[in-house]
């Protein structure tokens, strides 16, 4: 008899708030009648119960309390071994998985799931569930419980070395060591894998663990141990085996465990003859048939609660539909009237936003059209390196030289202009374009600063206003390329109540007043700031230098 466990969650639930809604209360109310109920082993009232509180989960819409509840009826339908029912409730649960779910229910759906595929056979979706459980917990204790259930699918495929291979790995655990419960299932398994493997050295760690459990007062893995010991024992000494066999089947009857009880009657009837054989036959053939009745009725009864649930869930959404429906009737005119308000505004705003957008899309059509002029217009330069090559002697090292600074320059400048009007990625990768153009304008002449921009967050603007910070910043670094002669720009971003907010400065020889909206290409700047309701500043008060700052909205 292997032992499987699964990952403690009882120190894990969900605090109960102080301050809580009707419908809370009720929650609670249900959850700790179910935790009770389960406790009990009451299943049927439990599952109800739990199904309950799943609904009221819904009703909140509260994700951690929704999967709790499917969590724990999934674990009730497989020790009562409704597989394909604990598989369908699981599953659902899986669909519900977010980064809220708590890591630990994520782990012990995936437990049970492969708990379920293993006792139904099916190892290689047992494993990979087992696996995946692992995969969601960092808690030692809880890892060395998952390799323990891989372990047992090790040994039930009669893998023993690679099951006594990790069941001693998890025993060297001091989280293992230090706990009698999970100590003393490792043991068992690992005693009960090595006489399964023909290693009669498992009696040691059979007795050991037998030792731990009665210490422990625990009877469910008391049973286990004994029925363990009476496996062991059965093709030694036949006495001794029925003796432990007995003593699960006490064990079992006293917690009203039906399964281990049938299973313990198995051994005492092979090691029984005569009268004892036929009492003990009577009792197994009754019990038997009782389990499979009570197995079947469950199943029905936890489809039948589920069926119920649904049933009632859609009546009532069918009633506030018809309720919805009345009320629509009733409301309609005011309806009708308030969104045709709301229809005539939201086409206003829908104008004069698609007037916006075409402005803004008609500036940076014309701006790559102007690319492409300028980019034509270096043919002369081209021509002039083409007739070098074929009047020269390239073979003179100063001539192949000049050809070589006329071409570089011919490269820096189409590369530049293309850059200037080029498609801008407006994605996550914005503020990494946009700071690979700043320090493009950088080097021996130029020293670019910059400061704030990664205190500031340009993810949530829309793309538009994307664009215009990327061209602004452009404009005003092309402008001190070519006019400012300036050694030194610094450039501040800001967050200002809602408005992103960015100063630009240098020590060049500066702008007078009346020429800035003339000259220097600062016209477009001031366009695409005005089409976006920003603000643009320049300070004039600078007697050296040139200085000017925007902002836009957030």
């Amino acid at each position: 008899m292997l032992t499987v466990l699964l990952v403690a969650v009882s120190c894990k639930k969900e605090a109960k708030p102080i301050a809580t809604s009707k419908l809370t209360s009720e929650f609670y109310t249900l959850f700790n009648k179910a935790e009770i109920l389960y406790k009990n082993q009451d299943y049927s009232k439990a599952f109800y119960c739990y199904n309950k509180t799943k609904l009221i989960g819904e009703a909140l819409n509260d994700n951690n309390k929704i999967v709790y509840s499917l969590m724990q009826m999934a674990q009730i339908q497989r020790e009562q071994s409704d597989y394909s029912g604990s598989e369908a409730t699981a599953t659902e649960a899986i669909s519900l998985f977010n980064k809220e779910t708590h890591i630990e229910y994520q782990t012990i759906i995936y437990s049970t799931l492969g708990i379920n595929y293993m006792d139904s056979y099916d190892y290689e979706d047992g494993l990979k569930y087992f696996q995946l459980a692992l995969s969601t917990t960092n808690y030692p204790l809880d890892q060395a419980i998952i390799k323990n259930n891989i372990a047992n699918l090790c040994t039930k495929k009669k893998e023993f070395k690679k099951a006594i291979a990790l069941l001693l790995e998890v025993l060297k655990q001091k989280e293992v060591l230090g706990n009698p419960e999970t100590h003393g299932v490792v043991l068992g398994n690992l005693g009960y894998a090595y006489f399964q493997a023909g290693d009669p050295s498992g009696i040691h760690y059979l007795k050991q663990s037998l030792s731990i459990r009665l210490k422990d007062k625990n009877d469910f893995y008391t049973t286990a141990s004994y029925f363990n010991l009476a496996k062991y024992y059965e093709p030694r000494n036949s006495s001794l085996a029925k003796n432990y066999a007995l003593k699960a089947y006490e064990l079992a009857t006293k917690i009203n465990n039906a399964e281990d009880r049938l299973e313990t009657l198995g051994v005492v009837l092979k090691n029984s003859d005569g009268n004892e054989f036929k009492k003990y036959s009577l009792i197994h053939l009754s019990l038997s048939d009782s389990l499979t009745k009570a197995k079947q009725i469950a199943k029905n009864q936890f489809a039948k609660i589920k069926y119920d649930a649904t049933q009632t869930k859609l009546e009532n959404a069918t009633l506030k539909l018809n309720e919805e429906r009345i009320n629509n009737r009733n409301t309609l005119l005011y309806t009708t009237l308030i969104s045709s308000f709301i229809l005539s505004m939201l086409l206003y705003f829908l104008i004069r936003s698609k007037h916006k957008r075409e402005t803004l899309n008609t500036s940076y059509t014309t701006e790559t059209r102007i690319s492409k002029k300028l980019h034509d217009e270096l043919a002369n330069d081209v021509f002039y390196a083409i007739s070098y090559a074929e009047t020269k002697d390239l073979s003179v090292e100063n001539n192949k030289e000049k050809l070589l600074q006329a071409l570089d320059t011919i490269y820096a400048r189409t590369r530049n202009i293309s850059r200037e009007n080029s498609t801008i990625d407006t994605g996550i990768n914005f503020v990494p374009y946009l700071k690979e153009l700043i320090s493009s304008y950088s080097g021996n002449e130029v020293n670019i600063l910059v400061n704030g921009l990664d205190t500031i967050s340009l993810d949530t603007i829309d793309n538009n206003k994307k664009i215009i910070i990327y061209r602004t910043i452009q404009e005003l670094l092309v402008n001190m390329k070519k006019h400012s002669q300036a050694t030194l720009v610094v450039y501040t971003f800001k967050n200002i109540k809602n408005k992103i907010q960015i100063d630009y400065s240098d020590n060049g020889v500066g702008i007078a007043m009346n020429a800035i909206n003339l000259k220097n290409g600062l016209q477009n700047v001031e366009n695409r700031i005005d089409a976006i309701k920003g603000t643009l500043t320049f300070d004039n008060r600078t007697r050296k230098g040139f200085k000017v700052s925007f902002s836009i909205p957030d």
